[in-house]
């Protein structure tokens, strides 16, 4: 009975009874907020979590209709495996990859595809330099700066742009996973939430000076 006095206080603290958190509550918490944040675009993000969790029940509730009907086939959950814990921040989860650079599947309409083009509307007049460059130390894995323009592949493909983009990369830190690995989302748009977002990058040239 005198673990009932502090209940009040440690739920308020904790959000769980008596600052204990049940494998119920953490199932629950997965579905109805961790998943739901995922799919928002993290910027305010209740409303979405809200809005989501309310268009799920709504097709909880029509399938049940539909099944008691038999509209639709009756939907059997598999059964649990044994080895799953039910928490989505544990198991095997982190790739062992050096680096990797994810963009959208779609690309961002009202730019020129060429790169000569796309380097005149921007103003860039050593985008297709810096490009080719890039492109070369990309393919023979050494440095580009010794080498003539000649030399230089010639880039006659279509160019997408795209706003943002999602980089995994190996940084050993206490924010990263078991295996290292680290995730950045990288943003560069004219309009993100009603106003302009350019994100810095820092780069290192040289492994072996100091500084980026």
């Amino acid at each position: 009975m005198h673990s009932m006095v502090h209940y009040p206080s440690l739920i308020l603290d904790f959000g769980a009874p008596n600052g204990v958190c049940s494998s119920i509550t953490e199932s629950r918490h997965i579905s109805a907020v961790k998943r739901p944040w995922r799919r928002s675009n993290w910027y305010n993000a209740l409303s979405q979590i809200l809005l989501t969790n309310q268009q799920l029940d709504k097709l909880a509730a029509k399938r049940a209709v539909l099944e008691s009907r038999s509209l639709l086939p009756r939907h059997y959950k598999p059964a649990p495996s044994p080895f799953e814990t039910g928490n989505e921040d544990t198991g095997a989860v982190d790739d062992n990859i050096q680096v990797e650079v994810i963009t959208a599947k779609n690309r961002i309409l009202g730019y020129p595809r060429s790169l000569d083009s796309l380097s005149k509307s921007l103003n860039l007049p050593d985008l297709p330099w810096l490009m080719q460059k890039f492109l070369y130390e990309q393919i023979h894995k050494h440095s580009s700066d010794n080498v003539i323009i000649d030399d230089l592949p010639n880039i006659r493909s279509k160019v997408n742009i795209d706003h943002s983009a999602i980089a995994r990369f190996r940084s050993l830190s206490n924010e990263s996973g078991i295996q290292g690995m680290c995730q950045e989302c990288i943003r560069a748009s004219p309009s993100y939430c009603g106003h302009p977002r350019y994100d810095t990058v820092a780069v290192v040239v040289d492994q072996d000076k100091p500084g980026f």
